[in-house]
C-alpha cells in the first residue's frame, strides 16, 4: 500500500508538471494558518580556530568566521504535509517554502498533495525531517538542532509528538532519546499526505560551513557523551591510539587502500584503531572518539562523531589539491573547532572509478602528510 500512494503521489505531481500548472509557492504562513511565530535562534557570529589548517598549507587564515541566522519557530494550523520530506502546503495547496533546502527544488521533485488520501494528525507535531532525513550526519547537524532549540517547548506541551520521516524512527531514536524523548512521543509520517492539525516547522538553522549555533552543537554534544542508562562512563577508557574510521560500509566513495593506510598509521605512531561504525553501538562510538588522541578518515558522515569529541584533533583525507574555504569539509575541520579540537584536510590527485566511485590515496603522500602532522602534534606513541 505505502508504495501505491508513493507511486500516486509521483504520478500526480509529474502530470501536474506536465499539463503546465505551475506550483506555487510562498516563503510566508498564509493568513489564518499563523498561529505563533517566534525566534528560536538568534543569529552571531564567532572566530573559529583553523590554525592547524592554516601552518599545513603555510596560510595566513589561523581563524576563520562563523556566521548563523535568525532562526524561527512558526507553529501553523492545518497544513498538508506530503511525502518523505515532509514537504508543508496550505489548503489551497499553495508550498510553503521558506526553508532555502525546500526553496532550491524544483517543481517536478516535489510531490504534491492528494487530500482524498490523506490521514489526520489531530496533536501538535514538531516537523522533524526533511533534506537528507536519512544520513546521520545531516540528522544530527541539521535536523537534531531544530529539536534541541524546541526542547523545553516540548517538555511543556506533553501531547506533543516528534514526526520524522518514513522508515527512519528505529534509528533516529537512539538520539532522540538522548535529549530526552522516548518511543511514545515520536510518530513517523508517510510517503503519502497527512493533515496536520497543528505543526511546529523551524526552517533551516545553519549558517557558515553548513552549521548551527556553537551553543547547540555544544548542548548535543553533552547530550551525546552521557552514557545509556546501567553503561560505564564515556571517559572510563584512558587515551589510546589513533583511530582510522573505515568507509568499507559505506556505499560509495569507498577508499580503495584503505588497509594499507591503516598499516602505515600503526607504523607512524606505534598503534592504530580500524572502526566500521556501523558495528558498534553509540555509547562504544562516543567512548572511541573521546579516547582518540587523533581521528582519521576520508570525507563522509562518519566525520559526523567528532561532535562527540572534546579538544579532538581530525585528518580528513580529500580529494582535490588544495582547501578552499567552501569546501566540504569545512564542515567537519570547523566542527572539531567548535567542540575545542584542531582539524585540517590533507589532499591527493586520485580519479574514481567503478559503480561505487573508488579512489586511491597514495601511501607515499599519505605518509609524507603524517609525519608532518605527527611532529606539530606530538602524537608519536612509538
Amino acid at each position: 500500500m505505502k508504495g501505491i500512494v508513493h507511486k500516486l503521489h509521483g504520478l500526480r505531481s509529474s502530470l501536474a508538471h506536465l499539463g503546465g500548472f505551475k506550483l506555487k509557492r510562498v516563503a510566508e504562513p498564509q493568513a489564518g494558518h499563523l498561529i505563533e511565530s517566534r525566534v528560536i535562534q538568534s543569529g552571531g557570529e564567532m572566530q573559529l580556530n583553523n590554525s592547524a589548517e592554516a601552518w599545513f598549507y603555510h596560510a595566513s587564515e589561523a581563524t576563520r568566521v562563523h556566521r548563523w541566522p535568525d532562526a524561527p519557530l512558526f507553529r501553523l494550523r492545518d497544513m498538508w504535509c506530503v511525502g518523505d520530506q515532509g514537504h508543508l502546503f496550505f489548503q489551497d495547496g499553495t508550498l510553503f517554502d521558506r526553508c532555502p533546502t525546500v526553496r532550491c527544488m524544483p517543481d517536478r521533485k516535489v510531490r504534491r498533495p492528494i487530500p482524498t488520501l490523506s490521514k489526520t494528525v489531530t496533536h501538535p507535531v514538531l516537523h522533524l525531517t526533511g533534506f537528507s532525513h536519512d544520513s546521520h550526519g545531516h540528522f544530527i547537524l541539521h535536523h537534531l538542532p531544530r529539536l534541541l532549540a524546541c526542547r523545553d517547548l516540548l517538555r511543556a506541551a506533553p501531547a506533543a509528538k516528534i514526526l520524522c520521516a518514513p522508515g527512519h524512527s528505529r534509528w533516529q531514536m537512539r538520539y532522540l532519546r538522548r535529549l530526552g524523548f522516548d518511543e511514545s512521543r515520536v510518530i513517523e509520517g508517510t510517503r503519502g499526505t497527512l493533515r496536520l492539525n497543528e505543526v511546529w516547522y523551524v526552517p533551516w538553522m545553519a549558517g557558515t560551513f553548513k552549521l548551527v549555533a556553537p551553543d547547540l552543537l555544544r548542548g548535543l554534544r553533552e547530550a551525546f557523551v552521557q552514557p545509556a542508562a546501567g553503561a560505564a562512563s564515556v571517559d572510563s577508557v584512558p587515551a589510546g591510539a589513533p583511530l582510522f574510521i573505515s568507509r568499507k560500509d559505506a556505499p560509495d566513495k569507498i577508499l580503495a587502500n584503505e588497509e594499507e593506510l591503516v598499516m602505515a598509521t600503526e607504523k607512524l605512531f606505534g598503534g592504530v584503531e580500524h572502526i566500521e561504525l556501523g558495528r558498534f553501538p553509540m555509547d562504544e562510538q562516543v567512548r572511541a572518539f573521546r579516547r582518540a588522541p587523533l581521528v582519521i578518515g576520508a570525507l563522509g558522515q562518519g566525520l559526523t562523531n567528532m561532535i562527540y569529541t572534546h579538544a579532538g584533533r581530525l585528518v580528513i583525507l580529500e580529494r582535490g589539491t588544495e582547501p578552499l574555504a567552501t569546501a566540504a569539509h569545512s564542515m567537519f575541520t570547523m566542527l572539531t573547532s567548535v567542540c575545542g579540537g584542531e582539524a585540517l584536510p590533507i589532499f591527493c590527485q586520485s580519479a574514481y572509478s567503478g559503480p561505487r566511485r573508488q579512489w586511491t590515496f597514495p601511501v607515499s603522500k599519505y605518509v609524507a602528510d603524517m609525519t608532518r602532522i605527527r611532529k606539530r602534534w606530538f602524537l608519536c606513541h612509538a
